[in-house]
């Protein structure tokens, strides 16, 4: 190869400088784009709490990425080590929650405490226990019983099967608790076969800025979420969404939102607009596109909304607020449960359990789904690909098809009724524009 002068390295990469904060365009100055770069950066900062290990592993990276402003390979040298470094946070974190020692439950049931002070001590032992579950099941078929119980980790009340890699230290943290969504579960999939792919590469690839603080900035979600920090306004984990006290006002054809304390200026709207007030998410990134399609009944906007008075006239609901003054509140869309009931081959909107659980028993007839998704629409879906019987989503566990997870399936008792849950029983209100509350169970999607 050919080396470069010392005032060849110290030339810009003209590459890196057709990237700006607007996109693809003319070549930014050299300064501009560090300025920007680093600024980004900047916003990636990670909890205190998190090890020191991973903490300086990211740094290092954080540091790195500007100069591919000299080398674009720089990008894609951070991009596959963010990557690696995932593993490291799911490993410090083993290692820190375990505190020097790991619990394995025996064939027979009882737990078997281990001392570990690194990760290969985790790791050795983890293959060892392996081994002797291959050596269980070898034993088994051979002579044509069952699979006998075998080694598992003990996870809080339960217990895992764990080979110490990374997949099962994903599945172990989100058994703990430590990684949440739906959604974030098949990505986290994604990343652990792109991270893979960089330790064991088939070929060369070139990543751009972009993807490099992309990568970058899913990773510090990442670490900060299994060190229990959330992050505003987040890709992966994101704080709970901020809910506005807010007023609808429609009539036929036409819906409007406003926040509540409007609804005295709004003397330019006809008297026969009916008025609603709610607690829901209207403003911010994550405004909800989907409230005039609101259904106090079912889950039909991408965001929870809550009644608390209507419908009714703008002079009623402005005595309403004067009289009780509700107040903005926040809600953790991630791993939301939601019911759904199958009947004469019609398949329901989703429910909140706790609607459900009010219901008369004329209306409990029926196969019932309890699904696990951060968003109505995913819960619909796996639903309707269940009843159609066609599709690999999974009838109990989490789905590898699509972002949702079976909790049960039955009837009224084993499902809605088994979680003792207050009844809910809200005042029937619907927007212009909500759907029919049942489709039939076929490959049709909801909306």
């Amino acid at each position: 190869m050919e080396f470069e002068s010392w005032d060849q390295m110290r030339e810009p990469d003209q590459r890196a400088l057709r990237f700006t904060p607007w996109g693809l365009g003319p070549q930014m100055r050299p300064e501009d784009n560090a300025d920007y770069l680093q600024k980004v950066l900047a916003t990636f900062d990670l909890a205190p709490q998190v090890a020191e290990g991973t903490q300086r592993s990211f740094d290092r990276l954080r540091g790195i990425l500007p100069y591919g402003i000299l080398n674009y390979e720089i990008f894609t040298a951070v991009a596959d080590l963010a990557l690696l470094t995932t593993e490291q946070a799911l490993r410090d974190r083993f290692l820190e929650h375990h505190q020097g020692t790991v619990v394995f439950v025996d064939p027979a049931g009882v737990n078997q405490a281990f001392p570990v002070s690194t990760y290969e001590d985790v790791y050795r032992l983890a293959q060892k226990k392996g081994k002797a579950n291959a050596g269980l099941i070898a034993a088994a078929k051979k002579a044509s019983r069952p699979v006998p119980a075998l080694w598992e980790l003990r996870v809080t009340a339960g217990s895992m099967r764990f080979d110490g890699m990374l997949s099962s230290l994903r599945g172990w943290a989100r058994q703990l608790g430590l990684l949440l969504g739906q959604r974030n579960r098949r990505i986290e999939g994604v990343l652990t076969k792109l991270r893979n792919e960089v330790a064991h590469p088939g070929g060369y690839n070139l990543d751009t800025p972009v993807q490099a603080l992309s990568t970058l900035s899913d990773l510090a979600e990442i670490i900060n979420q299994l060190w229990g920090k959330r992050t505003p306004g987040g890709h992966l984990y994101p704080t709970p969404v901020h809910r506005d006290v807010t007023a609808f006002a429609w009539r036929s054809g036409d819906f409007i939102s406003m926040a509540a304390e409007n609804v005295q200026h709004a003397t330019d709207l006809d008297e026969d607009y009916q008025y609603a007030i709610a607690l829901a998410v209207t403003a911010g990134p994550r405004s909800d596109p989907d409230l005039p399609r609101f259904d106090s009944l079912y889950e039909t906007t991408a965001y929870p909304v809550d009644l608390l008075w209507g419908p009714g006239t703008r002079t009623q609901a402005i005595e309403w607020l004067e009289n009780n003054r509700p107040v903005p509140d926040e809600f953790d869309h991630l791993d939301r449960l939601f019911s759904l009931r199958a009947d004469g081959g019609q398949l329901s909107m989703p429910r909140r359990p706790e609607i459900a659980a009010g219901l008369p028993p004329e209306e409990r007839d029926g196969r019932w789904y309890l699904v696990r998704a951060d968003y109505p629409n995913d819960a619909f879906t796996h639903a309707r690909n269940l009843e159609d019987g066609a599709t690999r989503c999974a009838a109990t566990g989490p789905c590898r098809a699509c972002h949702a997870e079976t909790v049960i399936s039955g009837t009224f008792a084993e499902t809605v009724a088994a979680l003792n849950l207050e009844p809910l029983t809200p005042p029937v209100l619907r927007g212009p524009f909500a759907g029919p509350r049942s489709m039939p169970a076929g490959p049709t999607p909801p909306m």
